[in-house]
């Protein structure tokens, strides 16, 4: 009876599809059987993919749901620009899930990754990715940050989120001993010293995205590296010293980088500058504005006047079409998601799953605010994407890859405690 109470919120994930599918099958650009497919394809994989953690009892029920609604809305405004791009988002959706089962299997029957052994080689190995994208990487938008495999391009960064996630977890963790053989022993076997090794590390990551002007991706970090260190860490000094020194950092950016300025400055008066660098942000508020309480309806807007909508400005699609209540709906379900991470994490009695699935609702959280905020005005734009809406195949699989993260640890039922 419990299951079956479960499968009324996957009706209204495959209703959802039904209509907005049905839609822009009928209205947009006349029949194109392409949606057909993709409409197909999504409801077979979000079927299949939930009968799977529903009766073989794969801990929260409810994440993978809200996810497929996230993702439904955002394939629908995908193929309202161009069908061959949702349709590669499809496919990498059909890719992230077999991700999605391959890492919560690895990381269910797994208990090894909290150990120092595993935070350091987490972050060796991010180094190593950081080092080979800065030399043999390619830019995009301003950023070096892809590596390109003829056809496929990949991002490591994305990838390289959930190793600084599972390191700092390790590390913020760490159980100290009396073995003093090393220099790395001796220091996390000093709180104080451990500490600062800490934020370090964690200046050291967002180091190299500077390098590779990914300023939004190092935000990201920083936000993410904050939260985590506030509530596992045990030392005031270094939460002032990490916000004296990423207030002195983000001060010398603004003075010496000239891409920040020209954000700062759209960001003050995007309409000085609307036929050239403020036009993105411009069409944006429009389209939002076009769009109302209530939107244009789906597959009646104009989101193609916005450049980029498919990446970094599709919730600007979105609140045109489906109105202010299109997106305070979609930004509600991520406040589920992040509400479901958070609660997983106080469920938790394992104080490193606890620290992992507080970074990995963190992110999600973080990186939907800082991107939903510059589409919208309200803080400067970067250029990171819109979890499992935008388009971007390294994007999605990372964020799969986080999410069945979280899946395995709300499966861990002899390490979940039934008090909240």
């Amino acid at each position: 009876m419990r299951k079956v109470k479960h499968l009324v919120p996957l009706l209204l994930v495959l209703l959802t599809n039904l209509i907005g599918f049905g839609v822009l099958y009928f209205t947009n650009r006349g029949i194109d059987n392409t949606i057909l497919y993709c409409s197909v394809a999504v409801a077979a994989i979000v079927l299949i993919s939930y009968a799977i953690i529903l009766f073989a009892s794969l801990g929260d029920e409810y994440l993978f749901l809200i996810v497929s609604m996230i993702f439904t809305i955002g394939i629908m405004f995908l193929l309202r620009s161009n069908t061959e791009i949702a349709m590669h988002q499809t496919m990498f959706f059909y890719v992230g899930m077999a991700g999605f089962f391959i890492v919560y299997v690895i990381y269910k029957k797994t208990n090894v990754f909290h150990t120092l052994k595993y935070s350091m080689a987490f972050i060796i190995v991010s180094v190593a990715l950081f080092m080979f994208t800065l030399v043999f990487g390619s830019s995009i938008g301003g950023a070096k940050n892809w590596l390109s495999f003829g056809k496929i391009g990949i991002q490591p960064s994305e990838i390289i989120k959930i190793f600084f996630i599972m390191s700092l977890a390790g590390l913020l963790t760490y159980e100290a001993d009396d073995d003093n053989s090393t220099l790395l022993k001796r220091i996390m076997n000093n709180n104080t010293k451990r500490q600062f090794f800490i934020m370090a590390v964690a200046f050291m990551f967002m180091g190299f995205l500077i390098l590779q002007r990914e300023w939004g991706s190092a935000l990201l970090y920083f936000l993410i590296y904050f939260t985590m260190q506030y509530i596992f860490g045990s030392s005031k000094t270094v939460l002032f010293l990490t916000l004296l020194f990423a207030a002195g950092g983000s001060y010398l950016g603004v003075k010496t980088m000239t891409h920040i300025q020209q954000r700062i400055t759209i960001w003050m008066d995007p309409f000085k500058n609307a036929s050239d660098l403020g036009y993105q942000i411009v069409q944006s508020l429009y389209a939002m504005a076009s769009g109302g309480v209530t939107g244009s309806g789906l597959g009646l807007g104009y989101p193609s006047y916005i450049p980029l909508y498919t990446n970094d400005f599709i919730f600007a699609a979105i609140c045109e079409e489906l109105g202010m209540i299109g997106g305070v709906g979609v930004m509600l379900l991520f406040f589920m998601l992040v509400y479901r991470g958070i609660k997983i994490a106080l469920r938790s009695t394992n104080v490193y799953n606890k620290a992992v699935a507080t970074g990995i609702s963190a992110m999600f959280g973080y990186q939907t605010f800082i991107i939903i905020g510059g589409v919208t005005k309200f803080i400067p734009l970067t250029g990171i994407t819109l979890p499992f809406v935008s388009a971007g195949g390294s994007s999605l699989a990372a964020c799969f890859a986080a999410l069945a993260i979280l899946q395995a640890i709300s499966a861990k039922t002899e390490e979940v405690s039934d008090v909240i």
